[in-house]
């Protein structure tokens, strides 16, 4: 019971990269326009079955923007698939982005833990944060930090803290533990404050005093940040996320 959440997440907080000038030429805008940074979600479908030693739900959803209405065709559809016994939990997901924007920001689930687990280590890009275009200096390995670490101090709080090339991620206590295995390479961070603290703070000093919890995010994808120049979109191609199917499955080891 400390792991909590599994949300479908599909935006980050902006970057100033991601704002552009603030005006409708910008990925923010169009992510927020879109709806895809707080999206509505209708469950379609939903089966249970179980074994003597599992646990099976199936789920079909679509995601609309949160204002009803505004938009007669889904921005998402999921097909995802749990499997549970008392020491794992498998979360396969199907995921067919129907968004007409040049890229998502990213596709991932997002969870919430106490801020007891605090300890971080991972094998993957690293030390520092790393993204789709901008890991070629970073060097992959199994390192060990803190939560609190990853943090890094923007004047303008915005998505930090990420690690490209995942092979699997392991959040502790000292007692309990985490593990995070991908059936690919993934995209991760833990932060100890969540997106929407990130997205509504102006500057460093309007986060909260102390951690809000342990904000995991494990992305399938992650689009790159960008940054030929800061007052356009211009993340290339080959690190966008557009229109399509996805089709990721990430494994919960609880120790």
């Amino acid at each position: 019971d400390y792991l909590t959440g599994g949300m479908d997440t599909f935006c980050r907080a902006s970057t100033g990269i991601d704002e552009g000038c603030h005006d409708t030429n910008n990925y923010y805008y169009d992510w927020v326009t879109e709806g895809i940074d707080h999206p509505r979600k209708e469950i379609t479908s939903i089966s249970v079955s179980a074994t003597d030693t599992e646990i099976h739900i199936q789920t079909k959803a679509a995601f609309f923007p949160m204002k009803e209405n505004c938009h007669t065709e889904p921005l998402f559809i999921t097909e995802t698939r749990y499997c549970i016994d008392s020491r794992r939990m498998t979360i396969s997901n199907q995921v067919i982005n129907c968004c007409d924007i040049d890229t998502l920001a990213r596709i991932g689930l997002s969870f919430r833990l106490d801020s007891k687990f605090d300890k971080l280590s991972w094998y993957g890009k690293g030390p520092w944060e790393t993204y789709a275009d901008r890991k070629h200096s970073a060097f992959t390995g199994y390192y060990h930090s803190t939560v609190k670490e990853q943090h890094v101090p923007f004047v303008n709080p915005c998505e930090c803290g990420g690690h490209e090339d995942t092979r699997y991620a392991l959040l502790s206590d000292g007692v309990h533990s985490v593990q995070i295995i991908g059936n690919h390479d993934y995209h991760f961070s833990a932060l100890p404050y969540s997106l929407d603290e990130y997205q509504n703070a102006m500057y460093d000093n309007d986060l909260p005093d102390t951690s809000t919890g342990t904000w995991l995010i494990v992305d399938s994808v992650h689009a790159g940040l960008g940054g030929d120049t800061g007052w356009f979109k211009n993340i290339h191609p080959e690190y966008r996320i557009p229109s399509g199917r996805y089709h990721y499955e990430f494994t919960f080891l609880f120790h």
